[in-house]
């Protein structure tokens, strides 16, 4: 949408782009209100449709969706910019020969766009992959501590939690350990989709 002008985008286009501002904190903050069984909005539309105090975060299994929500309301503003970043990079004459060929909008985003983009679109992917192993961690503990039981407890909250709930200090240190394997085999792989498959 954002890819072309249109009346109102230097307003929009900033509003859409806040949530990405603000500190994993006040994300999940906002969002532990937000998702309350007793006075939360999502409690209000509930109660609205006849269900009484249901909070999505008390309920294993709802409580990951929660999560998932309040992640993707923060950081679909970061995947916006770097696709529209790799959009705007695109060459135009495969466009300007489909448009001179008489190709409709959704033909050139097909057979042409999608295309073009799907290396951009496997680096933004693991660009966020690598980047929720940071930061999730506050949403998260802010939101759930990880539970109800440990139904939203991730590596990174399991890790805490292992260290300085429990003081197995041993425990933790495998799990962070684990973590920086899995992200260096990530960061391995988001350098081979940047290098074209030649290495750093």
């Amino acid at each position: 949408m954002f890819f072309h002008s249109f009346r109102g985008r230097d307003f929009l286009f900033p509003l859409f782009l806040m949530p990405m501002m603000l500190t994993p904190v006040v994300v999940g903050t906002i969002w532990r209100f937000l998702f309350n069984g007793e006075f939360g909005l999502i409690a209000g539309i509930l109660k609205a449709m006849g269900v009484q105090n249901y909070s999505i975060l008390n309920n294993p299994d709802t409580a990951l969706f929660g999560i998932i929500v309040a992640d993707v309301w923060q950081w679909t503003p970061f995947m916006l910019l770097l696709l529209l970043a790799g959009m705007r990079a695109l060459p135009q004459s495969p466009f300007e020969a489909a448009e001179v060929d008489g190709a409709s909008r959704f033909r050139v985003f097909v057979d042409i766009m999608l295309p073009m983009m799907r290396p951009i679109i496997a680096i933004a992917l693991l660009i966020r992959t690598i980047d929720a192993f940071n930061r999730m961690f506050d949403t998260i503990y802010i939101m759930t501590n990880g539970g109800p039981g440990r139904v939203t407890e991730i590596l990174p909250v399991m890790a805490f939690r292992s260290s300085f709930e429990y003081f197995f200090m041993h425990q933790g240190a495998i799990i962070a350990l684990s973590m920086l394997v899995i992200i260096t085999a990530m960061t391995k792989l988001l350098n081979r989709f940047m290098t074209g498959g030649k290495g750093a």
